[in-house]
């Protein structure tokens, strides 16, 4: 774009938004600016609007839940069913997190050169807020999670797995996020996930806001069916490796496929519910997604 003053009938100025400064002949002091290439804006409103729009509008905050079924030992040393205790969580789950992940980098050098290569997954912590009841079952449903664990009476340390291979206190949390019309556009498996500390809750006589418990969870990986895996552990959209089932407490390795896409199909004999409804549906538990 460019801009000209006049100064009278021997004066013509062209001022670009870009280009090379030239001195006028004859006149100390005065410059003109030369035109430079002329900018393509190819942003567009309308290119904008539409892209949204072939991409179902954008994605909001708000819709979510969370599915956090503790493992029978867990919920029976609170005192509740897994039934109970998931229905709970996954109304009063005010925030949730899908989580993180970053690839820890090794390097070598070659020719003088250093190189960086992916060397292993990197899985981070994920924090759900729920929102107190009166009766703070929440509340002490997670005092017995995190004691169980590591017992405040003894300080003695609980192993995970008991003699037969079952987790005791580890549990996958299933966080989902939907549309605007409540059709399920994505999922996050916390695999082996545990919580590993909740926040202090403030109590104030000049106060009357309700009580919120923010819940640290960790967990040893996250996995999703929109992400596929060949044998070699290589990222393949056409040759996946679908997510195993788990059958009598036992993982197994059978494959199942459905459209490209990782099935999460449950197994007869044991069930894994993606969603709150299906928990109610099988009445069961979540297996292992492993």
């Amino acid at each position: 774009m460019a801009f000209s003053f006049n100064f009278g009938a021997s004066l013509n100025i062209n001022l670009a938004n870009n280009g090379n400064t030239n001195v006028i002949p004859g006149l100390p002091g005065v410059s003109t600016v030369s035109p430079g290439p002329q900018v393509n804006q190819s942003f567009s409103v309308q290119n904008f609007i539409q892209n949204l729009a072939a991409h179902n509008e954008t994605a909001r905050t708000n819709k979510f839940d969370v599915v956090i079924v503790p493992p029978a030992t867990i919920a029976s040393y609170a005192g509740l069913s897994p039934a109970t205790v998931a229905k709970g969580l996954n109304l009063q789950c005010e925030v949730s997190q899908l989580p993180g992940r970053d690839i820890q980098m090794t390097e070598y050098i070659t020719h003088a050169f250093i190189r960086r290569v992916p060397h292993v997954n990197q899985y981070g912590q994920a924090s759900f807020t729920f929102i107190c009841t009166g009766d703070f079952w929440e509340k002490i449903f997670f005092d017995a999670w995190i004691d169980y664990m590591v017992p405040a009476q003894t300080g003695l340390v609980n192993y995970p797995l008991d003699p037969n291979n079952n987790r005791n206190y580890e549990t996958d949390i299933i966080v989902n996020q939907y549309d605007s019309t409540g059709t399920n556009i994505y999922q996050a498996n916390l695999i082996d996930a545990t919580p590993i500390g909740y926040s202090a809750l403030n109590q104030a006589w000049d106060q009357e806001s309700i009580h919120k418990l923010n819940v640290t969870f960790q967990f040893r990986k996250w996995i999703t069916d929109a992400m596929t895996f060949n044998q070699s552990t290589t990222f393949s959209a056409g040759n996946p490796q679908p997510l195993p089932t788990q059958s009598s407490g036992k993982v197994s390795t059978s494959p199942t496929q459905s459209s490209g896409k990782v099935s999460t199909s449950p197994t007869a004999s044991s069930p894994i519910p993606a969603t709150i409804g299906e928990i109610f549906e099988a009445g069961t538990g979540i297996p292992s997604l492993e």
